[in-house]
């Protein structure tokens, strides 16, 4: 199945990708798989917009060849089809959807603003081309056609009504930074979510009498992608006035010459990951912990559990002091015969705005809690560098375990006087 009515506006991402490779929250991708990256960050808004299934789903077929990126010109410039091979159905993806691997740092800071690629919009392509998965050898006719996008056109007044439903609870919380954090999230993802219906809607007529039936009912030619924005900007109103109208804190008091002061603290959730699931492997990570259990492969009974956890950094660091972060090791009960690691890599990183490129300032010593070593403290050191106001820092925290890695958390600070 090819959807010319995505790749036009993916294209438009791209673009906006490539120029974000000199921008601030713009990191180096490093060795990391490209493709894993983008199916890890795909999958990632495929739950967080209540798809876990289909979230495993994309991780198994990606992992057994049947998610294969190609070339453009392999797809006419579409963003996507479904086609076949002796095993079956696969979908092709347009390789313009690794600019969601080029974004990964961007991604972990705001995965669903503005400036990022619309993941929002490749998941519901990816919910259009799963309806063409089930099906045998389709074709651009009704017959294939009529229920992928009835199915897609449904699937976005489900998720519209997911989100409004979140955005309204959350504003029942009691007022706090993470209130505001993840109302403004949900805002995020309901614009980037009336973005992608907007585009379908503006294509559909053209489709309908030709390879879509004629008589059908669509959510999207009837109002949703007016009401999914008109969503999104009341609470974008209510965010601004819930921001103006809380109260100042004292607490955080910066001294005359100006310091780096902790804005937030950035995670990144672990994808699902379906290859370990033979070893029973979980892994938890929050901003101050991390925690990876597992079997050996021929021996279920044999199970590693190791923990580390670590002090945050000071709130407040004035320019060319020192600050110092402890990882603690521990064995959370492995058997005997078990063998592994987590691990902690750290690094700090600089830039004059949010606009400009970034500037790395130093990598500490990778900290481990490994079965076999002493469960010993260990400690990184930085110097905060000097800033203006509005320069920003960042303290890098990166999780993982010996079988897999790649979760972050960002200590984000900003300079003030």
């Amino acid at each position: 199945m090819k959807l010319q009515r995505t790749v036009q506006r993916l294209g438009r991402f791209v673009v906006l990708g490539a120029l974000l490779a000199t921008v601030c929250w713009s990191f180096s991708l490093g060795l990391q798989n490209r493709e894993e990256t983008a199916i890890k960050w795909i999958a990632r808004t495929l739950n967080r917009l209540g798809e876990p299934a289909l979230a495993n789903r994309l991780w198994t077929d990606f992992r057994k060849g049947r998610i294969r990126f190609v070339q453009p010109s392999e797809l006419d410039g579409d963003n996507a089809q479904v086609s076949q091979d002796s095993k079956g159905n696969f979908i092709e993806l347009n390789n313009f959807a690794l600019q969601v691997a080029d974004q990964e740092k961007l991604l972990g800071v705001n995965p669903y603003g503005p400036k990022s690629i619309n993941l929002v919009m490749i998941s519901a392509t990816l919910v259009h081309e799963y309806v063409h998965m089930g099906q045998v050898k389709p074709s651009l006719t009704p017959k294939f056609e009529d229920p992928a996008w009835q199915y897609s056109d449904k699937n976005y007044k489900r998720w519209y009504q997911r989100l409004k439903g979140e955005l309204e609870a959350a504003k029942k919380l009691p007022p706090s930074a993470e209130r505001t954090k993840k109302v403004s999230e949900i805002v995020n993802l309901l614009n980037r979510l009336a973005e992608s219906a907007q585009g379908d809607a503006a294509e559909l007529p053209s489709k309908i009498g030709d390879y879509l039936s004629t008589g059908l009912s669509w959510n999207l030619l009837s109002g949703l992608p007016q009401s999914i924005l008109k969503t999104a900007k009341e609470g974008e109103s209510w965010l601004a006035a819930a921001v103006k109208s809380a109260p100042t804190t004292s607490a955080t008091t910066v001294p005359k010459g100006g310091a780096w002061v902790l804005l937030r603290v950035d995670s990144g959730a672990p994808p699902p990951r379906n290859d370990y699931d033979q070893l029973g492997f979980t892994f938890t990570t929050s901003p101050g912990s991390a925690q990876g259990s597992w079997h050996r492969g021929d021996d279920p009974s044999i199970r590693t559990n190791l923990k580390m956890t670590w002090n945050a950094p000071p709130a407040v660091i004035e320019p060319g002091k020192e600050f110092t972060v402890t990882f603690n090791p521990s064995d959370s009960g492995s058997s005997p015969g078990a063998s592994g690691f987590v691990s902690v890599a750290t690094a700090l990183y600089f830039c004059k705005a949010l606009e400009a490129p970034w500037e790395f300032k130093g990598q500490g010593r990778p900290a481990y809690a490994a079965l076999g070593e002493p469960m010993k403290p260990q400690t990184v050191t930085y110097t905060a560098p000097a800033g203006v106001p509005n320069n920003v820092m960042a303290f890098q925290v990166n999780t993982g375990t010996s079988l897999i890695g790649g979760w972050i958390h960002n200590y984000l600070y900003v300079y003030k006087k």
